[in-house]
């Protein structure tokens, strides 16, 4: 699969801060040709996720936006597993829900599309993961459709939320800082503010990777009480203080 083979490419660039490439060596270990490997670099430094140098160096690039989601899907997968087992554990039978985009929430999709349960989602990945379950009623957003990421947003999407009350709120995260929760694009951001303020329980989904992560836009402070459980994984590899200052404005961990 393409975004599985740019995700190890990615892996292997990351190893080393200056990445010496040959177009041999990465279509022999990846059994496809040459020129599948030069588009591969060609699609990755479009998406601003590579930058090559003269003389076939490629360095990492980092910046604020994330990779698209078919990437991360790839990343951190016992964490996700294991994370969407224990939102599946504490959803209720008979259960509004709302299911956020990104990749952690489309392993929850996959593990309760078997549930008697109703889901709201403004993502399609989910709305495709979720039909294949027998008994789950979904229900989309609508508003226009983000072709990147395809994602409901806009004016539209944000006033249909009026018409929900949700019993939990599955909400997925660019970064958790000391002070509160952040992800990558206002549009998004707003969407998920309004589903904060219509739920009688939030529960942030969020590997180890997010905790001190940098994404530019504030969704919102722990001090606003808008958070009832955060759920992750790996707890040990995350910075002591976040989770005690996190815990002191009495948000659940779950691990």
């Amino acid at each position: 699969m393409k975004e599985k083979r740019h995700k190890e490419i990615l892996d292997i660039i990351e190893q080393r801060e200056l990445f010496q490439y040959q177009i041999k060596e990465l279509s022999e270990k990846f059994n496809v040709s040459g020129m599948t490997i030069r588009r591969d670099l060609h699609q990755l430094e479009k998406n601003g996720l590579i930058k090559r140098l003269f003389g076939g160096k490629i360095i990492r690039t980092s910046n604020q936006n994330e990779p698209n989601y078919k990437l991360r899907i790839y990343e951190q997968t016992k964490e996700k597993e294991r994370i969407a087992t224990i939102v599946n554990n504490i959803i209720n039978d008979d259960d509004i829900v709302f299911l956020d985009i990104g990749s952690t929430c489309l392993y929850v999709a996959r593990k309760i599309r078997n549930r008697d349960i109703t889901i709201v989602t403004n993502w399609i990945p989910n709305m495709i993961e979720l039909s294949k379950g027998d008994y789950v009623k979904i229900f989309n957003t609508g508003g226009e459709i983000d072709k990147k990421e395809l994602n409901s947003i806009g004016i539209y999407a944000y006033e249909r939320l009026n018409n929900f009350y949700f019993n939990k709120a599955i909400i997925g995260v660019g970064g958790i800082k000391i002070n509160g929760i952040y992800d990558f694009r206002m549009e998004i951001v707003e969407l998920k503010k309004k589903v904060l303020k219509n739920s009688e329980k939030v529960i942030i989904v969020a590997d180890h990777t997010k905790f001190n992560k940098f994404a530019p836009v504030l969704i919102t402070k722990f001090e606003e009480h808008l958070i009832n459980k955060i759920i992750t994984s790996d707890i040990n590899k995350i910075d002591q203080e976040i989770i005690d200052n996190i815990r002191n404005f009495g948000i659940e961990f779950i691990s």
